[in-house]
């Protein structure tokens, strides 16, 4: 240290060693000469702004530590000298009351003090410090998903404490500017919310406190950290029952090369990984008939798995119905048509309306049209004969008889958009007649431009023979006329008129359900072999009026209707009921119903399809599955 032994006293010229400003202030005014001392002793060294404490120092970097402290009370500096580690020699001066001294090693403690000097000498030394140098977090690793980075590093353990405070940085390049993302006290940071297959640039530093919670030092920030998040999540997920199984779908996503497939048996389970596709698509056929199961699907390259998908669910296996069939004590001979609405039950045979709020129990009405359709909607049934009879009603029990309907009978009925629509034949005419009803009272003829502007193609014989179904769907009703679609319309009163093919030997019913119109009709028997032509007798559309054939069924299929999840058709002899969850791929029942089934509807937890004796058509037939 450079240092003064003796000062020149201005009350004899003599040298005498340096006190503190406190002696130099407390001697004067004892003697009276106060003034006198003022400006010729140098005072007390200057001190630390936050000196002691458990730790020491304020680190600006990993090499480097700033010192300050305060300056002499009243006192004419010239300089400040810096001495290191207990060095007779100082590492540097300043004439500030700040100084920072670089090069230094990270993590190791270092010792500091400061004297003071002017023209008179140099002042004795401050306290002691220690201050140490926090060095940058290191081995920095990450992981990604497709909207995440965590960073994680080992815990920063200078000499002297151990950091509590780090704080993360992010820049666009791996050089330029590094913007704070956020802090952490533990050794790990994520980062939320990012964008898939995007790289992402890093950066850490370490903070260490004192003993009483201030700021010691803080690190560089660490070398770059470049991390990059997964490829894209799948979306648009659909889940249906195929057959036996479930097949779910999703959207490609762009640089996959393969999905794994996740399923769980609750929503917030445990998903576990069933398998592997290259495609947008999956069958799983390890599922149990009745059983809900949940998926979720991520993609995956050569970088990783994606995040996992939001979750999709479907009911596995058609099998998983089971059918009663009811004939001993019903009153009522082969049934034509059945419809539920209002928590009823309502079925027609050749002569009178029966009833059910259960599908088990029928009671027979006083009522009756002759074999017709049944529809129901805005409160009411409405019943259309096969002699050209109408009646509605609204508790499926008492009906009231419509007059001057001008139908001859009755092929077609359905309900959508407050609106009734109904097709047959036409009163005191050959031709065939669509009309509609808000009320199912008052009809109003849509007049004959829905054939006329059609004509039928020459193997019809020249002319529309019947009306095979009218469904409303999505946003529209449509007629089907002897396998073609004739007109479609969204309300019911104004028809746009077209001719679409459905089916190539006639649709005998449509439906609509799970945003896809389904048709199903007559399967073409060789009568000279009595073998059935491998014709396709089951059609589906999502707009109503571009069909795709879907399936061939041996014998023909009078009904359809989709209830929960699933389209159920029934029909004639053996094959006389298929399932399908989508409308495509159709799975047969092999449940042995002992009867022609002709109509089938859907309410309160069950199917319920109505039809006949096989062989003796004066006994009605009702088979239920709960479902």
């Amino acid at each position: 240290m450079l240092q003064s032994t003796s000062v020149l006293s201005a009350v004899d010229g003599c040298l005498a060693a340096p006190i503190s400003i406190a002696n130099v202030l407390m001697h004067g005014v004892m003697n009276g000469f106060e003034d006198a001392w003022e400006g010729y002793d140098f005072g007390s060294p200057p001190y630390f702004t936050n000196p002691g404490g458990a730790l020491f120092g304020k680190a600006d970097s990993s090499s480097s530590i700033t010192l300050s402290w305060q300056a002499p009370y009243e006192q004419e500096v010239s300089s400040y000298f810096i001495y290191q580690n207990n060095a007779p020699m100082p590492v540097g001066s300043t004439g500030k009351t700040t100084y920072t001294i670089n090069g230094l090693e990270a993590g190791k403690t270092y010792s500091f003090y400061v004297t003071a000097s002017n023209k008179y000498g140099e002042s004795s030394p401050t306290n002691t410090i220690k201050a140490f140098v926090v060095p940058a977090p290191k081995d920095i690793t990450w992981t990604g998903t497709s909207s995440t980075i965590t960073l994680t590093w080992p815990i920063v353990s200078p000499e002297t404490g151990t950091a509590r405070d780090y704080e993360i940085f992010r820049g666009q390049t791996p050089v330029g500017n590094f913007t704070s993302v956020g802090t952490s006290t533990t050794t790990s940071f994520t980062e939320n919310q990012l964008q898939p297959s995007t790289y992402y640039y890093y950066k850490v530093s370490a903070t260490v406190y004192d003993s009483n919670g201030g700021t010691s030092g803080t690190s560089s920030q660490s070398g770059v950290v470049t991390a990059k998040t997964m490829i894209a999540a799948p979306t648009g997920l659909n889940a249906a029952a195929s057959g036996t199984g479930i097949t779910v779908t999703w959207s490609s996503v762009s640089g996959a090369a393969s999905y794994n497939i996740y399923r769980s048996e609750s929503s917030s389970g445990t998903y576990t990984k069933v398998g592997t596709s290259t495609t947008a698509s999956y069958t799983d056929n390890s599922v149990q008939a009745g059983t809900t199961y949940y998926y979720k699907v991520a993609a995956y390259n050569t970088e990783g798995e994606s995040d996992q998908s939001s979750f999709v669910s479907s009911s596995g296996g058609e099998a998983g119905m089971t059918w009663t069939t009811i004939a001993d004590g019903l009153t009522f001979d082969t049934l034509y048509s059945v419809a539920y609405g209002g928590g009823m039950f309502v079925a027609h045979d050749s002569n009178m309306a029966e009833y059910s709020s259960d599908g088990i129990h029928w009671t027979r009405s006083d009522y009756g049209t002759g074999a017709g359709k049944i529809a129901y909607g805005g409160g009411k049934f409405v019943i259309g004969g096969g002699v050209g009879n109408m009646m509605v009603s609204t508790d499926g029990m008492t009906y009231t008889y419509v007059q001057n309907h001008g139908f001859s009978s009755f092929d077609a009925i359905a309900y959508g958009n407050g609106v009734f629509v109904a097709g047959g034949g036409k009163s005191g005419s050959a031709d065939l007649m669509v009309a509609w009803s808000e009320d199912g009272l008052t009809w109003h003829d849509i007049g004959n431009t829905i054939f006329t502007a059609n004509p039928p193609p020459p193997e019809f014989g020249g002319t529309y023979n019947s009306i095979n179904g009218i469904a409303y769907g999505g946003d529209k009703f449509i007629v089907v006329v002897n396998g073609y679609v004739l007109g479609y319309s969204p309300n019911g009163k104004s028809w746009t008129y077209v001719r679409k093919d459905v089916l190539d030997y006639g649709a005998d019913a449509i439906t609509y359900g799970n945003g896809m119109f389904v048709a199903v009709g007559y399967q073409d028997e060789d009568e000279s072999t009595f073998n059935y032509y491998q014709t396709k007798n089951i059609a589906y559309s999502r707009n109503g009026l571009d069909w795709t054939d879907a399936a061939c069924i041996r014998d023909t299929l009078n009904a359809v209707v989709w209830g929960k999840d699933k389209f159920v058709a029934v029909g004639d002899s053996t094959s006389q009921m298929v399932y399908s969850s989508d409308g495509i791929n159709w799975t047969i029942d092999t449940t042995n119903h002992n009867s022609n089934l002709n109509g089938i509807a859907y309410g309160n937890g069950k199917f319920v399809a109505v039809g006949g004796d096989v062989v003796d058509k004066s006994i009605g037939t009702v088979s239920y599955a709960n479902y």
